[in-house]
């Protein structure tokens, strides 16, 4: 009754037990409910919704109970609240996925999500673009001012590049200082537009050193480069665009450049 937020039994009748289970999970739970009185026994994983809209993850263990006759007359059922471990491996999953210090994709999950968008842009012919982003000079940074005003810088340019780009676009921590982009249905002119709009915005950002209220400002260089058969790889794509980066930082760095250079 506490977990419905409801004052009796007759009021969960009343209201109708099915009420309190998410919409989505209807058909599984008339589904335990059939299979029960069928003389099996269930279990199932779903969301209750309270009758005020608070929402809790339960586990069931469903029986059946038999009259004299051996005929199923109800069924007995034990409902544990497991919200607490469900936000748990949700809360693992995220950071199996994530860069634990800017939030965004990690290595592996960038790769995943990369091949799913390769195989989407063949499939449907579209374009698709990516970028290799490198913070210059982001050693000297850590010499002059600390591991932590690395990682400051590190969390700044994701605060922005979260900001520039689309929902759609996939940003992942390579590793160190270097960033990949993909940028799904973008030519290469589009590309090199955004990619000169995030380097603008990362060259005007600012990172306040919260111990001497130092001012520290950083670029990037980016490379580019786009879709060109669809024969092309996500591995070969990446090896552009990083040519692309180390001709940027080659030539004097703060620059944006495309493949072929």
């Amino acid at each position: 009754l506490k977990l419905l937020e409801v004052d009796s039994v007759e009021e969960v009748q009343k209201y109708g037990l099915l009420n309190f289970v998410l919409p989505e999970f209807h058909l599984l739970f008339q589904k335990l409910h059939h299979e029960v009185f069928l003389g099996k026994t269930a279990t199932l994983e779903f969301v209750l919704q309270s009758k005020h809209g608070k929402q809790h993850w339960v586990d069931t263990h469903a029986a059946p109970l038999y009259d004299q006759n051996g005929q199923v007359k109800a069924m007995v059922a034990v409902t544990r609240d497991i919200t607490e471990r469900i936000n748990l491996l949700q809360e693992l999953e995220a950071q199996a996925h994530k860069d634990f210090l800017t939030g965004l994709s990690n290595r592996r999950h960038f790769f995943a999500l990369a091949e799913q968008e390769l195989s989407r842009t063949q499939r449907y012919n579209n374009s698709l673009s990516i970028l290799m982003m490198d913070i210059d000079f982001f050693k000297s940074i850590n010499d002059a001012h600390g591991h932590n005003a690395g990682d400051l810088v590190l969390q700044k340019l994701a605060c922005i590049c979260l900001a520039t780009l689309r929902e759609i676009d996939v940003i992942g921590r390579m590793g160190g200082e270097e960033f990949a982009i993909l940028l799904p249905e973008t030519t290469g002119s589009r590309a090199m537009e955004v990619a000169e709009r995030m380097r603008q915005a990362l060259e005007n950002a600012t990172v306040i050193l919260e111990h001497n209220n130092l001012a520290l400002k950083f670029t990037v260089s980016i490379g580019v480069t786009t879709m060109t058969s669809p024969e092309v790889t996500i591995d070969s794509m990446l090896q552009d665009a990083d040519a692309a980066l180390y001709q940027a930082k080659n030539s004097g760095r703060n620059k944006v450049v495309n493949y072929p250079f």
